[in-house]
């Protein structure tokens, strides 16, 4: 017996690929507002910017 999963496999991509998308938007989103960080608060304590950097 041979089932087509052409349909099925497709629409699996297709949420994938709009995963994949909405992730590489919030990545791009985290990364701007690490750089606008220290950018803004040059001050900073080292511990502060390195938990910053290891958070990130």
């Amino acid at each position: 017996m041979v089932v087509d999963l052409s349909d099925e496999v497709s629409k699996t991509l297709g949420a994938a690929f709009f995963t994949f998308v909405g992730g590489c938007v919030l990545y791009g989103i985290t990364i701007s507002q690490v750089y606008q960080y220290y950018k803004i608060y040059p001050e900073d304590g080292i511990v502060l910017k390195a938990t910053v950097a290891l958070v990130w």
